[in-house]
């Protein structure tokens, strides 16, 4: 679809199409497939498209930092394309970033006192935050 090329700049693949057709039908999957082949584009792109939050909860800090790169960038180009407001969540044992996205500030910095935890388009979190926060 035309979001996958708005929001991360590719053409989805076989996967990341069928994980979408299958979204349109029903909120609810499991995708299973091997490392690599675009299994968080294919389950996060639908529901932010359908204007959902999106909660992705990781194992480890090292690939929290690595989807927090991934995701600026993701909600930084929606923001500049659709002119809506937009919101990162980064919510780690040792900090809590909020970041927002505006027509006026595609570049965001981090807010750390303001945080308005889990209000976000999409929140990023390891396991044991989220299980302290749930």
């Amino acid at each position: 679809t035309n979001f996958y090329k708005i929001a991360g700049g590719f053409v989805p693949n076989a996967l990341q199409n069928e994980v979408w057709k299958a979204w349109q039908i029903k909120s609810g999957l499991i995708v299973k497939a091997p490392t690599g082949v675009g299994k968080t584009e294919a389950c996060v792109y639908p529901p932010l498209a359908n204007e959902q939050r999106v909660v992705l909860v990781l194992p480890a800090k090292a690939l929290v930092d690595d989807h927090k790169k991934r995701f600026q960038g993701v909600l930084s180009n929606l923001t500049k394309t659709d002119k809506q407001k937009r919101r990162l969540l980064i919510d780690t044992g040792d900090s809590t970033e909020l970041y927002t996205y505006t027509e006026d500030n595609l570049d965001a910095e981090p807010n750390r006192s303001n945080r308005h935890l889990y209000r976000a388009d999409v929140i990023i979190t390891t396991l044991d935050k989220f299980l302290y926060r749930f």
